[in-house]
């Protein structure tokens, strides 16, 4: 029965036990499923995890390491590289440094580059070298996959600030109907970076860049970021954030931007400022009756 499936639809075998297996029958079972598949032209993706998780062995990663470093079939590359991810306890400085030449290639198959750029952020090593090497693939701004892979993994970092300018010159990207490609994107990887900024100086630049472009905090793709952007104001407060804040809030009130303006608001609230707010509009009933003008009340 196994060799029937082996033959006609190895990866059925993939539902056994693994455990009525050994490990050099399931060494055996992965190389046929992997190469039945390659050789019918078959992507790998959802079945690249189960497939991996068949055998975790160094004889399996240096197998699949081989086919990643060819560069003759393009399915069987693109299919070790989707499944070589998997095996972070494995992973050495020769996968890295090629899947960084194939991310950084421009020349290279546009669908190699950005699961190149996925696979490592799946094996979890974004260091700063690395970063400073693909932050240039965030300049080609046609290629808005490969900065989403991009943005996928320098959420791993811890040092975000590092790469501040690059995050706010990538929130445009988020917003709605931008041309990507004919198809869907998710950017919420632009988002979710930007919601792990922490230090004042950074924040400052974040709140700066919407004072600037307020109209995007009505943007059905970023408005829900505001309650995030009150934390880190809240959390980085010192003058300059207040000063910042402070003109956001009177732009959005002023442009008669009632949700984010309610969420701005609690700013204010939070670090117990309202007095000097209040000072600032002469009575703070000022700013709840333009508030309630646009259909709410504090």
């Amino acid at each position: 029965m196994t060799l029937t499936l082996l033959e006609k639809d190895p990866k059925y075998l993939l539902s056994f036990e693994k455990s009525r297996l050994s490990t050099t029958q399931r060494e055996f079972i992965f190389k046929k499923i992997f190469e039945k598949n390659t050789a019918r032209g078959i992507w790998l993706s959802v079945d690249s995890e189960d497939l991996a998780n068949l055998v975790r062995t160094r004889e399996i990663f240096d197998y699949l390491l081989e086919y990643v470093a060819g560069k003759g079939d393009f399915v069987a590359r693109y299919n070790a590289i989707q499944v070589v991810q998997h095996y972070k306890e494995f992973a050495n400085n020769d996968l890295i440094q090629i899947l960084l030449e194939y991310a950084i290639d421009q020349s290279e198959n546009i669908n190699v580059r950005v699961i190149s750029i996925q696979a490592l952020a799946r094996l979890d090593v974004a260091t700063k070298g690395i970063l400073d090497q693909l932050s240039e693939v965030t300049k080609d701004k046609n290629n808005i996959r490969i900065q989403m892979a991009f943005f996928q993994l320098i959420g791993q970092y811890n040092e975000l600030d590092d790469y501040i300018d690059l995050l706010i010159e990538a929130i445009p990207l988020v917003r709605f109907r931008q041309n990507h490609d004919n198809y869907y994107i998710s950017t919420d990887s632009i988002l979710e970076v930007l919601e792990k900024v922490k230090q004042p100086k950074s924040v400052l630049k974040i709140v700066n860049f919407f004072v600037e472009d307020t109209n995007d905090l009505i943007d059905i793709y970023i408005k829900d970021y505001t309650p995030h952007l009150v934390i880190q104001a809240v959390s980085a407060n010192n003058s300059e954030i207040y000063d910042a804040m402070r003109t956001l809030l009177v732009k959005c009130v002023t442009m008669h931007y009632k949700e984010p303006a309610l969420q701005l608001k609690h700013f204010f609230i939070r670090t117990d400022v309202n007095s000097i707010l209040n000072t600032y509009y002469n009575s703070l009933y000022k700013l709840n009756a333009r508030l309630a003008k646009l259909g709410t009340t504090s």
